[in-house]
């Protein structure tokens, strides 16, 4: 059958309500009615190395919650009910709804061993592996920690030439490769450092501006979903900085 224009957009429209039918009465299902569901968004570089190590403790003290977790660059969308919650790192808070700061982020500057070897703590500009989404991270950490004498005298302007990556994974593997040096929290790399594919440079730790930032949806369908995962991640972050 050959849906005319008119009936045409009818389907278009109420396609997402169906959508969004459908994966609830699939929730409902798989939760028994007892529990709720927390669709998070998070960033890929934390929630690989952060969070998801950490979430069986959360699925095991909430085995009532559904916790679904997405990954996406840039601020989480809220204009639909696909996301409840967002963790997000930004400078700043979010101008456009509450959010709360649950984690600061401190770098520190690591390398492969070999890499280490062969430039003798040269810090060479291009050699300095950016985050996008902290372009002048190297320029507060030289500052922090007055090293801008290890530098060329006609590079010290010239900071940020690197390479860049979208994610700090990419970043710390870049590092792992022998591509230079990457500013990663200890979270990324201590594991790193354990197998000893990448050397930490300096004792020096800077705090990035703003942090990681913890956002409910307008449209939030779960309070009680939301409220156990704050809790429990605001308990896990102090344990784990304790």
């Amino acid at each position: 059958m050959t849906l005319k224009p008119k009936g045409t957009r009818s389907n278009s429209d109420i396609e997402p309500a169906l959508f969004m039918l459908e994966r609830a009465t699939s929730n409902a299902m798989a939760l028994r009615g007892v529990g709720g569901v927390l669709n998070l968004s998070i960033p890929a570089s934390w929630g690989n190395h952060w969070l998801i190590p950490r979430s069986g403790g959360f699925t095991k003290a909430h085995s009532e919650i559904s916790l679904n977790v997405f990954t996406k660059l840039g601020a989480a969308d809220f204009s639909n009910r696909q996301i409840d919650a967002a963790v997000e790192y930004r400078t700043s808070p979010r101008a456009d709804l509450a959010c709360e700061l649950v984690m600061v982020l401190s770098l520190s500057p690591y390398a492969s061993p070999a890499w280490k070897r062969q430039n003798a703590g040269r810090m060479e500009p291009v050699a300095m592996l950016q985050h996008t989404a902290i372009p002048l991270a190297w320029n507060g950490w030289l500052n922090q920690c007055g090293r801008g004498d290890l530098l060329p005298a006609d590079t010290r302007q010239d900071i940020a030439t690197g390479p860049r990556y979208d994610l700090m994974f990419m970043a710390m593997n870049a590092a792992v490769a022998g591509l230079g040096m990457a500013l990663l929290p200890e979270f990324l790399a201590a594991p790193l450092v354990t197998s000893r594919r990448l050397t930490r440079l300096s004792s020096t730790t800077w705090q990035a501006p703003g942090g990681y930032y913890l956002s409910r949806s307008p449209l939030l369908r779960s309070e009680a979903a939301f409220a156990a995962f704050r809790d429990w991640l605001r308990s896990e972050i102090r344990s784990s900085c304790a």
